[in-house]
This record gives structure tokens, sequence and C-alpha cells, in this order.
């Protein structure tokens, strides 16, 4: 059982517009909530549209504020490969997006070849994270957010850059792709349960 809510943020003709989803999955016997899901996309060259942009009465139409990467160096960085046909092993769950698979799709979106899906990296992301601050342990996770900043391609290996926060439980992180010096994520946030 579920909940949704949408809006979006006219940037004007030719700039795009940024779309914001929001959901609540809820258990259906109880109705007590598991997770709220939320994501910002941008339609690029979507704008102008009449009206600008509205968002749903429970949430306004804005993404939230990033979450400040730190100045230092990070207190850890950890490796993670991907495979090169880990787009073609993600599509089993259910996200047949050519864009992934077919280079014509690719190159006509701008990119010279198939990318990595974004929630794909994303899980990787977390893969780390919680290697690395909770033991592995998926009941202890409270918040893991990030923006997307760049595309992954299969094949390459993202390095999970890790700041710890004073307060215990909470990070913040960044991933790149060192090969071509290239920050796919930015402005991560991960907070955990002691």
């Amino acid at each position: 059982m579920g909940q949704f809510s949408a809006g979006a943020n006219n940037k004007g003709a030719g700039k795009g517009a940024l779309v914001i989803s929001e959901r609540t999955l809820r258990d259906a016997a109880h109705g007590e909530p598991y997770a709220t899901l939320r994501q910002a996309s941008m339609c690029r060259g979507d704008g102008g549209f009449s009206g600008g942009g509205t968002g749903s009465a429970a949430r306004p139409a804005s993404p939230t504020p990033p979450y400040p990467a730190p100045a230092a160096a990070p207190d850890l960085s950890i490796d993670m490969p991907t495979h090169s046909q880990q787009a073609l092993i993600y599509r089993l769950s259910g996200d047949l997006n050519p864009l992934h698979i077919d280079p014509a799709v690719a190159r006509q979106a701008g990119y010279g070849r198939p990318i990595f899906h974004g929630l794909g990296s994303f899980g990787i992301a977390g893969h780390a994270l919680m290697a690395a601050l909770c033991d592995y342990d998926p009941a202890r996770v409270r918040t893991l957010a990030a923006r997307f900043s760049a595309p992954v391609f299969p094949g390459e290996t993202l390095t999970i850059d890790i700041w710890r926060d004073a307060q215990p439980g909470r990070a913040t992180f960044a991933a790149r792709v060192k090969a071509r010096d290239a920050v796919v994520m930015r402005n991560g946030e991960f907070t955990c349960a002691p």
C-alpha cells in the first residue's frame, strides 16, 4: 500500500523542469509507514509549460536542499567495481529503458554508449556505506540521499568517499569514477541507527 504525490518546478522555456515525486510505503494491514521515497528528476528542455510549477498540498514542489560536502579529505574511500554487463542484469528488476542497453538510443541521448541505471549506482553506494558504517545491517539504515551529477558506464569502478560526522550514525558521501575524474554523485547523506 502506498501514497503518491508529485509537483513540478518550471525552469522556463528551453531550460527544463524539475519534477518532484514522493511515495510513502505503508503496511497494508496496519497503515504503518515503512519508508518515504523522494525523487527529483530533471527533464531537460521540457520547461515553459503554462501555469508555472505546482506542488502537492502536503509537500511543496522543491527538492530538499543539498547536504553540504566537507572540504577536508574523506575519512574513508571504498572502491566498488561494476561489471560490464551490469545494466543487462539490472534490467531484470523491470527497468527496460533502452538507454541502458541500446547504443543507438544512448547516442541519441548524447552519450557515447549505454549508461548504467542511476538506481543501480545508488545501490552500489548504499552497499559501500552499509559495509563501512552499519555492519551490513539494513534495519539500521535511516537515510540514504544524494544528487546525481554524471552518468556511470557499466564496467567502471565507483569510489565512494565517506566523511564521518561528529553525530554518531551520520556521514556525508560522494561517488566518483577515478578513471574519468568524474564525480557521479554528490551531496550524499547517510544516517543509521547506532
